[in-house]
C-alpha cells in the first residue's frame, strides 16, 4: 500500500487529512484494532473529526461508519458519514450493531463523559470492542503541572476550555466503572502517545532538569506515567 502517512512538527497526518491528537495516538489505536478486530468488520468511529483515522481504517480494509457534529470538517468522500451530536441518540440515527466502536480524543469534551458509553452500549452487539483515548492526567507532565500550579495538564488553562473544549479531566478509575455501568468489562488500559518531557521552553537547564527527574520517577512509577494520552479497551459482555 501506498505510504500516506506523513510527520509534520505539528500535528501528524493521514493522506493529507490532520491526525487531531497527540502523536503516537492514532498508530496505537490502529495497531490495536488490527490485533483484535479483523478486516472486513464494521467500525463506528464517534466523533470523526476532519476523517483521518476513519481514512486509515477504509484504507485497511475495514467497513466505517463516521460520525460527528461537524459535517463541513469531514473530508473523505468514500465514507459513509453521519451528523450526530452526542445529546441525541445515536441508535435512533443509526439501527445497527458495529464489530468495533471507537472514541478518540471525545470523552474529554463532554460535560457528562457517561453519555459515549451510554451510546457504545445502544450499538454492541456481544463482544464489541469499544476503544477510547483521552489525555492521562496521570502522566509525568501533568502530575507535575498538578504539583507546580494545582491544574492537570491538558486542561490547565481558559483557552483549552474555550477553543478546544477540554472540560472533563477522566481518570482511569472513571474509565473502569464508566464500563462496568454500561454493560463493557475493561480489557486493558495503557498509556500512549508521545509525552514531552525535554520542554526547552522555559529555558534550558529547567527542561534538563524535568527531564533528568522524570528519567529517576520512571524508574519506581507505575505504567501510566509515561504516556500523553490513556488507550482504554473494552468488550460488551
Amino acid at each position: 500500500m501506498e505510504n500516506r502517512y506523513v510527520v509534520n512538527e505539528g500535528h501528524s497526518k493521514y493522506d493529507g487529512l490532520t491526525m487531531l491528537a497527540t502523536d503516537g495516538v492514532h498508530d496505537s489505536v490502529v495497531e490495536e484494532i488490527q490485533k483484535k478486530v479483523k478486516a472486513g468488520s464494521k467500525i463506528l468511529d464517534i466523533g470523526a473529526g476532519v476523517g483521518a483515522m476513519s481514512k486509515r481504517l477504509h484504507d485497511l480494509g475495514y467497513e466505517v461508519v463516521a460520525v460527528d457534529i461537524c459535517e463541513e470538517n469531514f473530508k473523505p468522500k468514500d465514507i459513509r458519514f453521519v451528523k450526530f451530536d452526542i445529546e441525541q441518540k445515536l441508535h435512533n440515527i443509526i439501527n445497527e450493531k458495529f464489530d468495533c466502536i471507537i472514541a478518540i480524543e471525545v470523552i474529554e469534551h463532554l460535560y457528562n463523559p457517561s453519555e459515549i458509553y451510554e451510546t457504545a452500549k445502544q450499538l454492541s452487539k456481544k463482544e464489541t470492542c469499544f476503544m477510547i483515548t483521552t489525555p492521562n492526567i496521570a502522566s509525568f507532565v501533568s502530575v507535575h503541572s498538578l504539583f507546580r500550579h494545582s491544574t492537570l495538564s491538558h486542561f490547565h488553562h481558559r483557552d483549552l476550555w474555550v477553543e478546544t473544549g477540554h472540560v472533563s479531566p477522566i481518570s482511569i478509575y472513571q474509565l473502569q466503572n464508566l464500563a462496568i455501568d454500561n454493560g463493557f468489562y475493561t480489557e486493558e488500559i495503557k498509556a500512549i502517545g508521545n509525552l514531552s518531557i525535554f520542554n526547552f521552553r522555559n529555558g534550558y537547564m529547567k527542561g534538563i532538569l524535568l527531564g533528568f527527574i522524570f528519567i529517576v520517577l520512571n524508574l519506581v512509577a507505575n505504567k501510566y506515567f509515561k504516556g500523553d494520552n490513556i488507550l482504554w479497551i473494552g468488550i460488551k459482555k
